[in-house]
């Protein structure tokens, strides 16, 4: 009797802590809107680590004076985007500055905004089309370059790399790449950027230096950009292997995982591509829009495989489909 009495205190503690920690995964910001006379409008999305939140768990409290003066979740989803569709109140009709903090589910953390403004009374910022964006300093992109390496007798107009650039949190970030030209980049006149793949635009054959310069920018979707620097060397064999590589030259998907649609890295083939399930059985057949994308909207929260046939092979390609609805 004294053992079960033991047990069952035991039990209700376990679940006091379970349920504090439920309570404490996200913010506790509420306040009484009835003390407050004024109020203004805004339209905003949330972008962490350059990329556009899906999250509809992810909130964005508005403060003034250190006081909550608003909160709205990310769940207004139009045209595939989560929209915060927020009233801002206050005491005086305008003048005061409002400050942000934005709730990161995933990561479960508060974090302190720059954006800020000053409230007027029943002013609108931003809407559908052109959203205020709020947006946490974000931590350095990550590009990666798929080889070091060329062959001295390429032809023009032969891929002979890909980039591809990520955020901290390993997600593919759909990007544009450029040139920059300056003393890092002297012989960026060879080459021209196709999309996500180095092209040959000159011969090197006849090129005097073993090895030659180039300096690009990586610019993200959500307007993050990172620039990088780095030397190819020319070689006068075919490697199938290079030591140096931080990326097998291969085709490969964003976002992963996907909500709704899924974009291919580079495509020669639209009739090559099918798609299979978890287990490996054929699933479905995949229609390729413009862009290389590929809708998914139709497909159920799980693991999926994109198998790309060419002359040297097929590919697998891993990617999940994650919903929060």
């Amino acid at each position: 009797m004294i053992h079960t009495k033991i047990w069952t205190k035991l039990f209700i503690v376990i679940a006091v802590m379970a349920i504090t920690i439920s309570v404490q995964s996200q913010p506790n910001w509420s306040f009484d809107p009835a003390l407050y006379e004024y109020t203004m409008t805004l339209t905003g999305v949330a972008v962490i680590q350059c990329k556009e939140s899906k999250d509809e768990r992810d909130m964005i409290g508005a403060f003034i004076g250190g006081e909550l003066r608003g909160v709205q979740r990310f769940d207004g989803v139009v045209n595939d985007r989560n929209y915060a569709y927020m009233v801002i109140y206050d005491s005086i009709i305008s003048g005061n500055q409002v400050h942000f903090k934005l709730y990161d589910a995933s990561e479960d953390k508060i974090i302190d905004l720059p954006q800020h403004f000053i409230f007027t009374e029943n002013s609108n910022i931003g809407n559908d089309a052109n959203p205020f964006v709020f947006e946490p300093v974000p931590d350095s992109l990550i590009i990666e370059i798929s080889q070091l390496s060329v062959y001295k007798y390429s032809k023009v107009g032969d891929t002979l790399l890909q980039f591809r650039t990520s955020n901290v949190l390993k997600d593919s970030l759909e990007s544009e790449y450029q040139f920059v030209n300056d003393s890092l980049g002297v012989d960026n006149h060879y080459f021209k950027i196709h999309g996500q793949q180095l092209v040959l635009d000159e011969p090197i054959d006849q090129v005097s230096q073993t090895n030659l310069k180039l300096h690009i920018v990586s610019k993200t979707s959500t307007s993050c950009s990172k620039d990088i620097n780095f030397v190819l060397n020319i070689n006068e064999a075919v490697s199938t292997k290079d030591s140096d590589s931080k990326l097998a030259l291969h085709t490969f998907v964003y976002p992963n995982p996907a909500f709704d649609n899924i974009y291919l890295s580079s495509l020669s083939d639209t009739r090559n591509v099918q798609l299979f399930d978890p287990i490996k059985n054929r699933f479905t057949a995949v229609s390729i829009e413009s862009g290389n994308r590929i809708a998914i909207n139709h497909l159920k929260n799980q693991i999926y495989y994109l198998v790309m046939h060419s002359e040297s092979g097929c590919e697998w390609i891993r990617f999940a489909v994650v919903r929060t609805d």
